[in-house]
């Protein structure tokens, strides 16, 4: 699902696979599926490098798109940094029950966007005895926001993602 808004885009994974370069071959490179057989193009090849923080090589066989391994986890990750540079704040999306990954919500200004939308996120309150409730039910959940700094990346403080700077 990519649904693209003026001031918000709502995306998740898999629909953001091409756009990034990244096409999955195979489910089937492990028992699990944990590792997935994958062609990337340049810009995709380019994307991981800015992840993982190294310049990678990958050798294009004679007839095939060039392939790699990859883990859902790490095209969340490029998915991220790939947003990231488009919009100011990357936010991701859960389902509330049960908890599972639905997405991400780019947005321009966050605070700006829960006031337009307050139907979005589920929001909490905690009484005097800190116990946590439900303060008004939402369609999603909010989990962890991404911001890349303007100047450069920055590690070493709040909860850092080393391959953009971005924090939560």
């Amino acid at each position: 699902m990519d649904r693209k808004h003026e001031d918000h885009r709502f995306a998740d994974v898999n629909a953001l696979l091409p756009e990034m370069g990244i096409r999955i071959i195979t489910g089937e490179a492990d028992a699990l599926c944990f590792r997935l057989l994958c062609t990337v193009t340049p810009e995709a090849v380019s994307l991981l490098g800015e992840v993982l923080g190294a310049e990678l090589i990958v050798h294009k066989s004679v007839c095939n798109d060039p392939t790699v391994f990859l883990t859902w986890r790490i095209m969340q990750d490029c998915a991220i940094l790939h947003l990231a540079k488009s919009w100011p704040c990357v936010v991701e999306v859960f389902n509330p029950t049960p908890r599972e990954f639905r997405g991400f919500i780019c947005v321009k200004d966050l605070e700006q966007f829960k006031t337009d939308r307050s139907y979005f996120f589920t929001t909490y309150k905690t009484d005097e005895k800190f116990k946590v409730t439900v303060d008004r039910e939402g369609t999603y959940e909010q989990g962890r926001m991404y911001q890349v700094f303007e100047t450069q990346a920055h590690v070493g403080f709040s909860n850092v993602h080393h391959f953009s700077g971005a924090h939560q």
